[in-house]
C-alpha cells in the first residue's frame, strides 16, 4: 500500500477517491471538482492499493466565530475504507497523520460522527458533543414586494454569482459561525441543496431554504452585509408555513425566541476554547 494526499489534480486517483466514495456514502465529488469549487482547504489523505483509492480521511480547514472571536479551526471528514480492508487499521493511521500534521497550525480539531462510532473517536482521544437545532414559531409579516429569484446552479453564470457573494460573505452571528468555509458550501449546493438557492436583490443575500411540511428549512443565508435574521424571516412571510427550522446559529434577537432540539454528534480533541451553551454548527459546513 501507498499513502497519498492532496492529488485533486491528479486525475486517476481523484476518479479513485470518487468511486470509494459513492460506494461508501453515495455522495460524488467530481461534479464539484470540475465547477472548479475543490480547492486548497479540502485535502484527502488516502491509502492506495495498486493505484486505487481503498481508505481516506479528508481534512478540511476553515474558521470559527465564536463570541465574536476568530479561531482555526479543522474538520476531518470523508472517513472510509473500502470493505474488503475494513478492521486493519487504515481510517485510524490517516486520522492520527491528519492530527499530526496540523495540530500546531489550528486551534481546534473536530468531526462528525454518526451515534454507532462515538467509541471508536474516543479510542483516537476524541470527545462528544452535541450541538443543536433551532425552531421557531412563524412570526406573521406583510407579504414581501419583491420575490425572490431561484438561482439555476447548473448555469456557470448563476455559479459564479452565488460564488462571489458566499466567498465575500460575513459572519451573520458573533455567538457561532464559520467562514472560509465556501468550499463546503458550495458542495451542497452542487449536490443535495441545489433546489433551493434563491437571491434576495432587496438585500442582496443568498439564501438556502426549502418548505416541506409546513415548514421551513433554513439552511443558512449569506451576504457581504450583515443582515439580522428577523429582517430575512420577514422576507420569507410570503411562503406559507407554519414553523421554522434553523440549521445554523441564530443572533441573540432569535435566539430567544427558539426552541432547542437535540442535532448532530460532534467529536472533537480537547481545546482552551470554549464552545457557547447553545450553538449550531452551520449545516452547510458540515464535511
Amino acid at each position: 500500500m501507498d499513502f497519498v494526499k492532496d492529488y485533486k489534480e491528479f486525475e486517476k486517483y481523484r476518479l479513485s477517491f470518487n468511486q470509494l466514495a459513492q460506494k461508501t456514502f453515495e455522495i460524488d465529488f467530481e461534479k464539484w471538482f470540475q465547477y472548479g469549487f475543490w480547492n486548497e482547504r479540502y485535502i484527502p489523505y488516502s491509502w492506495l492499493n495498486n493505484d486505487q483509492v481503498i481508505a481516506n480521511a479528508s481534512a478540511n480547514f476553515l474558521d470559527f466565530v465564536i463570541n465574536g472571536q476568530v479561531i482555526k479551526a479543522l474538520q476531518i471528514g470523508t472517513v472510509m475504507t473500502d470493505c474488503h480492508y475494513r478492521k486493519q487499521g487504515l481510517a485510524s493511521h490517516l486520522i492520527n497523520q491528519i492530527i499530526n500534521e496540523n495540530e500546531e497550525k489550528v486551534d481546534f480539531i473536530y468531526l462528525f460522527c454518526e451515534e454507532q462510532n462515538i467509541e471508536f473517536y474516543k479510542t483516537l482521544g476524541f470527545l462528544p458533543l452535541l450541538d443543536s437545532l433551532y425552531i421557531i414559531n412563524q412570526v406573521h409579516y406583510p407579504e414581501p414586494s419583491n420575490p425572490l429569484k431561484q438561482i439555476d446552479f447548473t448555469k456557470l453564470e448563476d455559479r459564479l454569482f452565488v460564488f462571489e457573494i458566499i466567498n465575500n460573505s460575513v459572519a451573520q452571528s458573533n455567538l457561532f459561525s464559520v467562514n472560509q468555509a465556501h468550499h463546503i458550501i458550495t458542495w451542497y449546493c452542487t449536490y443535495s441543496l441545489n433546489q433551493t438557492i434563491f437571491y434576495d436583490s432587496e438585500l442582496q443575500c443568498v439564501i438556502l431554504f426549502r418548505i416541506k411540511d409546513d415548514v421551513l428549512f433554513l439552511y443558512g443565508y449569506f451576504s457581504k452585509n450583515i443582515i439580522p435574521l428577523h429582517v430575512l424571516i420577514k422576507r420569507l412571510s410570503g411562503y406559507n408555513y407554519n414553523s421554522i427550522k434553523i440549521f445554523f446559529t441564530p443572533d441573540e434577537e432569535i435566539l430567544a425566541k427558539c426552541q432547542t432540539s437535540p442535532n448532530e454528534q460532534i467529536m472533537f480533541l480537547k481545546s482552551k476554547m470554549n464552545f457557547p451553551n447553545d450553538f449550531c454548527h452551520p449545516m452547510t459546513c458540515r464535511a
